[in-house]
């Protein structure tokens, strides 16, 4: 069984200087960023799948790539609303993690958020929502 030692070894075989010039370029905090792409986090997540409480350990790392791996593994139905602030306000310098992945936690194990569709049954247009982050806010209220 995957360890929270043995994945960050794994993390760190798999990175590369090119994946975390890139996440620097797109605005992400270099401290926090080993470089391992996205499609290699995937992988590692199949692996460790419903596994919450290592999930938890990996979030708690800081480092980008941990707390994606955490995001996909997480239950947010198993999260508190002060966990789930909690992990929203570490992730502040990480713009996948904060825009993406923690509205992706959030909404798992709630209700459903509304597909974006640009026409009503009748063909009329209908205007998008302002952003997923948006929908979340009035879905979901994290403060308190």
């Amino acid at each position: 069984m995957p360890t929270l030692p043995s994945i960050m070894a794994d993390l760190k075989k798999k990175r590369t200087a090119q994946t975390r010039k890139t996440y620097s370029r797109h605005g992400m905090d270099p401290d926090r960023v080993l470089g391992v792409s996205i499609a290699d986090l995937k992988v590692i997540a199949k692996s460790i799948k419903g596994q919450q409480a290592l999930a938890q350990e990996l979030y708690a790392t800081g480092t980008m790539e941990a707390m994606y791996l955490a995001c996909l593994v997480a239950d947010g139905a198993k999260l508190s609303r002060k966990e789930l602030k909690a992990w929203a306000d570490a992730a502040a310098g990480l713009q996948t993690i904060s825009e993406y992945s923690i509205p992706w936690v959030t909404a798992s194990g709630k209700e459903k958020i509304p597909k974006r569709r640009s026409f009503d049954c009748a063909g009329r247009k209908r205007p998008h929502p302002a952003s997923l982050s948006d929908t979340l806010l009035k879905n979901f209220e994290l403060s308190g």
